[in-house]
C-alpha cells in the first residue's frame, strides 16, 4: 500500500465552508478504484488545519489519483480557493496496520 498525508490550512472563518464542501469532493474520489481510504480529519486545537490521510494499492493507483482529482471541476476549484498556503504532503509505504482494507 501507498500512503499520503497531506496537512492543509483554511483560510481564517472559512473552515466550516470547507467541511461542507468535503463529502462530495471524497466520495468522488473513493470511487477510484485503486484508492483503499481517503480520509479527512480537523485538529482539536486549530479549526483550520485538516488533515488528508490517503491509502492507495500502489504507487501507480496514486498517480491515477492525481489525475483523476484534475477532473473534479468547481468542488476542487472551491476547496483550492478556501486553502491558505500550501499542500503540505509527505509520502510512505505502509509497514504496519491496515489489515482491515487489505484485500484477499
Amino acid at each position: 500500500m501507498y500512503a499520503v498525508h497531506v496537512t492543509v490550512r483554511i483560510k481564517p472563518g472559512r473552515a466550516e465552508e470547507f467541511r461542507a464542501g468535503l463529502p462530495a469532493t471524497v466520495e468522488q474520489l473513493e470511487r477510484h478504484a485503486g484508492t483503499l481510504a481517503f480520509i479527512v480529519t480537523q485538529s482539536g486545537s486549530d479549526p483550520h488545519e485538516f488533515r488528508f490521510t490517503e491509502l492507495y494499492r500502489d504507487e501507480a493507483a496514486f498517480r491515477e489519483h492525481l489525475a483523476l482529482s484534475d477532473t473534479l471541476g468547481p468542488v476542487r476549484k472551491l476547496l483550492e480557493d478556501l486553502v491558505d498556503g500550501p499542500w503540505l504532503p509527505s509520502f510512505g509505504s505502509l509497514v504496519a496496520g491496515g489489515s482491515k482494507l487489505r484485500s484477499g
